[in-house]
């Protein structure tokens, strides 16, 4: 499940820790992809 998150990240400082489910049912925390580059497309249908 997603986290709430308060405030803000400022440049330069790391994200905050976070986990997904993935397609295939599993969770996929943002700490397991450290050192990767990560692109993160959001978008909304509302």
């Amino acid at each position: 499940m997603a986290t709430e998150v308060t405030g803000g990240v400022r440049l330069g400082e790391p994200a905050p820790g976070w986990t997904l489910p993935t397609l295939d049912g599993r969770e996929l925390a943002l700490d397991a992809l450290h050192g990767r580059k990560v692109l993160l497309f959001f978008w909304g249908s509302w």
